[in-house]
């Protein structure tokens, strides 16, 4: 698949995810599942995202040579998909719940979990090397999760 074919099916799901139910509307608070799906597809977007903005970032200058630029990609993509999920999370929930309250709580809600993930690896982390692996693993694993939880049930209350 081309880039711009998955860009499609994305923008599809998305649409169809945020389409608010007639129900919803008239109950005047937003589908669960809508959020939590929209918070899902905006968090898996917000990485692909942010990897590919993050590898680009870091290896502008890179000669043409493209296996010569995988390394100086690597860790570009790693913080871009940190930081695309941290927006995208919230910004999916929102879009999922109608948008019927302000994205400013899942958004911080969202950083402040992304920062305590940085801070803590930080912590155990050094010179790329760490004898605290499993911990690493876990908190590289929980934290996306815990951004998507957080934004939905504040998207969705």
């Amino acid at each position: 698949m081309t880039r711009r074919s998955i860009t499609s099916l994305i923008a599809a799901a998305l649409l169809g995810v945020v389409a608010v139910s007639p129900r919803a509307s008239a109950q005047g608070h937003a589908s669960v599942g809508r959020t939590v799906a929209g918070s899902v597809l905006g968090a898996a977007t917000g990485a692909v995202v942010g990897a590919i903005a993050g590898g680009s970032w870091t290896s502008r200058d890179c000669p043409d040579d493209p296996d010569v630029c995988l390394g100086a990609a690597f860790p570009g993509a790693i913080w871009g998909v940190g930081v695309g999920t941290t927006i995208g999370a919230p910004v999916g929930a929102w879009l999922g719940s109608g948008r019927r309250r302000s994205l400013v709580p899942p958004m911080i809600a969202s950083a402040a979990l992304f920062a305590a993930e940085t801070i803590s690896l930080r912590s155990i982390v050094h010179d790329g090397h760490t004898n605290h692996k499993d911990a690493a693993l876990a908190i590289v694993i929980i934290t996306p999760l815990l951004q998507v939880a957080a934004t939905s049930w504040l998207a969705a209350r």
